[in-house]
């Protein structure tokens, strides 16, 4: 062991003690008055988006405006529209077949209620068979029994399955308001491409009198293009198929066009779904009171999640990157309550890097790194969550750096089921306030620098590794590289990672 690092441990036990007991003494004494603004400031975010309806209608910016955190606006680049023009041709066809290719790559599983809710024209869909299908079309080709509107609310509700064929658009544009009605059965399947942009779809409430379950979903297997739209009280069950708003790839459908959801807002829905697209860009959207995990990315390479807001009541995570998910951005998002983990990383999703995000005050844990190489969670705002900040397990490669992790009621870092030798990097973290400051559990090995623990009492570390505080005591802001294990504490020479494929900023 090197003569520095013997010399520290050296000191006696008592002599750390009484160090301790004076650091949280005036720790105590002096609280941090602009993180006792912060809490108030998110605290009454969080009530006003919950009170408030209209407040969920304003830019992101606004709603966290006057918060002490540099909120970073979202880069949204325009996507080009199709540009076709061509007036649609409408037909029909069996709801069966326009749902198989869903079912061939997706199973059929949970396809019960989409039968049994069906209206009056029993398994038969309207087909947009090629060109532009608009609002206005829609209406004037349709009768009243398949499509009504209400002039009060200038809102269009259909009433039968619709279904976008391989050569046509479906578009709707500024002020366009379209429900589905949940009562008949209906729902929206696109295999060619669905331009939404200024406009809302959404779900009615009135229960289907055959099936209760059943609520209208959309299922994307086309191009699709969405910005500054809403959609609400979508989808059902637990497919991503019928999940409100499902992205989803098809071997037969091979649209080459970004997938865009930019400025969007989600309310009420189960889940927006993104399966096995290419670099999909989730940009600027608002999430609130999603059903499940709000976003799902899965099997989707290069996928952009940037400067999103999550609110609400949530049963699980605010966002899930599985499967694959390789070389994903999860970066500038807002996450407010909700329960479990605001960020799964999981399933070998590969250099993903989890970067400038706001967590506050979630049932769970800030962000989860399991079963993924090379994950990078850098210069996140953790706070006040009721589990681990941050949770690296069954990871090789991880990075926890630069990160503020303050007042989880568990550990700030908690690293479990490694093998003897991967090694977790943890660097010049603020670490203070946590039930505990780094704790581990089969946590291999932990290569600490300059992380600043100087006001994170009465624990710097627990589990496997809790025998070695008295490397931290003695230097709590980690001017020494460190490796720590449940085998004890070794001087580090260097403290890199292995080279990563994930993109430094």
């Amino acid at each position: 062991m090197p003569d520095r690092l013997a010399t520290y441990l050296a000191k006696s036990p008592a002599a750390l003690v009484a160090g301790i007991v004076l650091f949280s003494g005036v720790a105590v004494a002096s609280p941090d008055w602009e993180l006792v603004g912060l809490r108030a400031e998110l605290t009454e975010i969080s009530r006003e988006l919950v009170e408030n309806p209209s407040a969920r209608a304003l830019p992101i910016e606004e709603i966290m405006q006057g918060v002490e955190w540099e909120v970073r606006p979202a880069r949204i680049e325009p996507a080009a529209l199709s540009g076709d023009e061509t007036p649609a041709r409408l037909d029909w066809m069996d709801v069966r077949l326009a749902l198989a290719p869903i079912h061939h790559v997706y199973g059929a599983k949970g396809a019960g209620p989409i039968y049994s809710a069906l209206g009056d024209y029993g398994t038969e869909a309207i087909l947009v068979d090629e060109g532009v299908a608009t609002l206005g079309q829609l209406r004037d080709a349709l009768t009243n029994r398949q499509w009504s509107y209400d002039l009060a609310s200038d809102r269009h509700t259909l009433r039968v399955p619709l279904v976008i064929g391989e050569n046509a658009t479906l578009r709707l544009g500024d002020g366009d308001l379209l429900a589905l009605s949940r009562a008949d059965g209906a729902f929206l399947v696109n295999l060619g491409r669905l331009e939404v942009t200024g406009a809302e779809v959404s779900g009615t409430q009135e229960p289907s009198p055959r099936h209760e379950r059943f609520r209208p979903f959309i299922a994307s297997l086309g191009g699709t293009h969405i910005e500054n739209a809403r959609f609400a009280d979508l989808g059902f069950g637990n497919s991503v198929k019928y999940s409100g708003l499902s992205l989803l790839s098809h071997p037969t459908f091979g649209h080459t066009a970004r997938t865009v959801v930019h400025g969007a807002r989600f309310d009420n829905m189960v889940t927006l779904s993104v399966v096995g697209l290419a670099s999909p860009e989730i940009v600027g959207n608002k999430f609130f009171n999603m059903e499940r995990n709000a976003l799902l990315i899965s099997r989707s390479a290069h996928a952009s999640v940037i400067g999103n807001l999550f609110s609400g009541a949530s049963p699980t995570n605010a966002v899930r990157i599985l499967h694959g998910s390789d070389h994903a951005e999860v970066s500038g998002n807002v996450v407010l309550e909700g329960a479990r983990a605001g960020f799964l990383v999981s399933s070998g999703s590969d250099d993903v890097v989890v970067r400038d995000n706001l967590i506050w005050r979630r049932n769970g844990g800030g962000v989860k790194l399991s079963g993924v190489r090379c994950g990078l969670v850098e210069r996140n705002l953790i706070l006040d969550d009721k589990q681990k900040g941050v949770e690296v397990r069954s990871s090789t490669h991880a990075t926890v750096r630069a990160n503020e992790i303050i007042g989880n009621r568990n550990a700030g870092v908690w690293v479990s089921a490694q093998r003897p030798r991967d090694v977790t990097h943890v660097y010049g973290n603020l670490i203070r306030e946590n039930g505990s400051g780094v704790s581990t559990a089969q946590g291999g090995e932990i290569a600490l620098e300059g992380n600043d623990l100087r006001n994170q009492f009465p624990r710097f570390l627990d589990g496997e590794v809790t025998h070695e505080f008295r490397a931290i005591a003695v230097d709590m802001t980690g001017r020494v590289p460190l490796v720590m294990s449940a085998e004890g504490t070794r001087e580090a020479r260097a403290a890199t990672p292995e080279t990563c494929g994930y993109a430094e900023k």
